[in-house]
């Protein structure tokens, strides 16, 4: 007899992969931070700050929120949905 619902979640969603590759991508934005170098074009600036699971803050990317240093134009946000595996192809999202 079959146990196994059609719908259960893969081992690999299970045994924590997906916030494995999370927390690389906030890692390389940390290490970014403490070396104030600019990930991304100038135009955002050196990181200010990495928050993480920000949903309840009301952004609805809300795996990771890197702020950039106030510039000019006040600070930088950048709102991330970490995926492991490709989630837009030609066809448009999933």
């Amino acid at each position: 007899m079959d146990n196994m619902h059609k719908d259960s979640a893969s081992v690999t969603l299970t045994g924590g992969a997906g916030f494995t590759f999370e927390d690389h991508v906030a890692a390389w934005f940390l290490a970014h931070l403490l070396n104030n170098r600019l990930p991304l074009e100038t135009e955002f600036g050196v990181v200010d700050s990495v928050d993480f699971q920000v949903g309840e803050s009301g952004w609805l990317l809300e795996d990771l929120l890197v702020t950039g240093k106030p510039g000019e134009k006040g600070p930088r946000r950048l709102s991330i949905s970490i995926k492991r595996d490709r989630q837009v192809t030609k066809n448009g999202f999933p």
